[in-house]
Protein backbone atom coordinates (compact mmCIF):
# COMPACT_ATOMS: atom_id res chain seq x y z
CA UNK A 1 0.00 0.00 0.00
CA UNK A 2 1.00 3.42 -0.68
CA UNK A 3 0.14 6.59 1.26
CA UNK A 4 -0.06 9.39 0.06
CA UNK A 5 -0.96 13.56 1.57
CA UNK A 6 -1.95 15.63 -0.79
CA UNK A 7 -2.95 18.78 0.60
CA UNK A 8 -6.13 20.72 -0.99
CA UNK A 9 -5.88 24.10 0.68
CA UNK A 10 -2.74 24.92 2.76
CA UNK A 11 -4.40 28.11 4.11
CA UNK A 12 -7.59 26.04 5.57
CA UNK A 13 -5.36 23.19 6.18
CA UNK A 14 -7.43 20.90 4.15
CA UNK A 15 -6.10 17.53 3.02
CA UNK A 16 -6.91 14.12 1.64
CA UNK A 17 -5.53 11.50 2.59
CA UNK A 18 -5.29 8.60 0.06
CA UNK A 19 -4.26 4.86 0.86
CA UNK A 20 -3.57 3.32 -2.59
CA UNK A 21 -3.32 -0.22 -3.16
CA UNK A 22 -1.64 -2.52 -5.73
CA UNK A 23 -4.26 -3.81 -8.85
CA UNK A 24 -3.69 -7.78 -8.79
CA UNK A 25 -4.59 -10.40 -6.73
CA UNK A 26 -8.46 -11.26 -7.00
CA UNK A 27 -8.79 -7.89 -9.02
CA UNK A 28 -5.82 -8.94 -11.70
CA UNK A 29 -7.32 -7.43 -15.10
CA UNK A 30 -8.79 -4.64 -13.94
CA UNK A 31 -7.46 -1.58 -13.95
CA UNK A 32 -9.17 0.45 -11.09
CA UNK A 33 -9.82 -0.56 -7.50
CA UNK A 34 -13.92 0.42 -6.16
CA UNK A 35 -12.70 3.31 -3.45
CA UNK A 36 -14.25 4.52 -0.87
CA UNK A 37 -13.95 8.47 0.70
CA UNK A 38 -14.03 8.57 4.55
CA UNK A 39 -15.28 11.95 5.85
CA UNK A 40 -14.72 12.29 9.69
CA UNK A 41 -17.41 13.71 11.96
CA UNK A 42 -16.52 16.69 14.26
CA UNK A 43 -19.20 19.16 13.95
CA UNK A 44 -17.11 21.39 11.88
CA UNK A 45 -14.83 21.81 14.53
CA UNK A 46 -12.21 19.39 14.51
CA UNK A 47 -12.13 15.76 11.84
CA UNK A 48 -12.19 13.24 14.45
CA UNK A 49 -8.90 11.18 14.36
CA UNK A 50 -11.53 7.50 15.70
CA UNK A 51 -13.64 8.38 12.41
CA UNK A 52 -10.64 8.64 9.83
CA UNK A 53 -8.17 5.83 9.73
CA UNK A 54 -10.26 3.24 11.33
CA UNK A 55 -12.87 3.50 9.67
CA UNK A 56 -11.04 3.37 6.06
CA UNK A 57 -8.67 0.15 7.02
CA UNK A 58 -11.85 -2.41 7.14
CA UNK A 59 -12.37 -1.01 3.33
CA UNK A 60 -8.70 -1.15 2.34
CA UNK A 61 -8.82 -4.74 3.91
CA UNK A 62 -12.16 -5.51 1.90
CA UNK A 63 -9.67 -4.62 -1.58
CA UNK A 64 -10.84 -0.95 -1.51
CA UNK A 65 -8.46 2.34 -2.61
CA UNK A 66 -9.24 4.59 0.57
CA UNK A 67 -9.08 8.30 0.96
CA UNK A 68 -9.87 10.44 4.18
CA UNK A 69 -10.90 14.66 3.83
CA UNK A 70 -9.87 16.15 6.55
CA UNK A 71 -12.03 19.37 5.88
CA UNK A 72 -12.07 22.97 6.54
CA UNK A 73 -12.92 23.51 10.33
CA UNK A 74 -13.19 25.93 12.73
CA UNK A 75 -13.16 29.85 11.48
CA UNK A 76 -12.67 28.21 8.07
CA UNK A 77 -15.50 25.80 7.87
CA UNK A 78 -18.16 28.65 6.95
CA UNK A 79 -20.52 27.46 4.28
CA UNK A 80 -19.74 26.36 1.65
CA UNK A 81 -16.28 25.37 1.56
CA UNK A 82 -16.41 21.75 3.67
CA UNK A 83 -18.93 21.35 0.50
CA UNK A 84 -16.33 22.81 -1.55
CA UNK A 85 -13.33 20.77 0.12
CA UNK A 86 -16.06 17.35 -0.60
CA UNK A 87 -16.14 18.61 -4.73
CA UNK A 88 -12.12 19.02 -4.92
CA UNK A 89 -11.91 15.39 -2.97
CA UNK A 90 -13.77 13.78 -5.86
CA UNK A 91 -12.03 15.71 -8.21
CA UNK A 92 -9.23 14.45 -7.59
CA UNK A 93 -10.09 10.66 -6.81
CA UNK A 94 -12.48 10.36 -10.37
CA UNK A 95 -9.14 12.23 -11.70
CA UNK A 96 -6.58 9.90 -10.55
Amino acid sequence: MHQEIITLSQERNVTLTAMIQDVGGEFRGVSQRPAVLVIPGGGYQFCSDREADPVAFPYLKAGYQAFILRYSVGEDAAWPRPLEDYEEAMEYILET
